[in-house]
């Protein structure tokens, strides 16, 4: 699959981990499948992976937590 955003770069699977952090620790994290441009390194994301991130996110964060955004994957441009 072409990466929509550059036209240059394939697709391949990878993922992210969305961390909950609250009073400065790390309660929870979610890992989100993701797909990333072997050529631009930019991420895109299933629709279904996003509802299932954000429901997640809902039942676990409280007032004043932080979500962060974890980047797990593999640099851009690596097989």
């Amino acid at each position: 699959m072409l990466c929509p955003y550059c036209q240059a770069g394939l697709l391949r699977a990878d993922s992210v981990t969305i961390a909950i952090r609250r009073a400065g620790r790390i309660v929870e994290d979610i890992q989100v499948p993701a797909w990333r441009c072997r050529n631009c390194g930019e991420r895109s994301f299933a629709d279904d992976a996003v509802d299932q991130a954000v429901q997640a996110l809902e039942a676990s964060t409280e007032p004043g937590d932080d979500i962060v955004l974890i980047d797990e994957g593999e640099a851009a441009g690596s097989a």
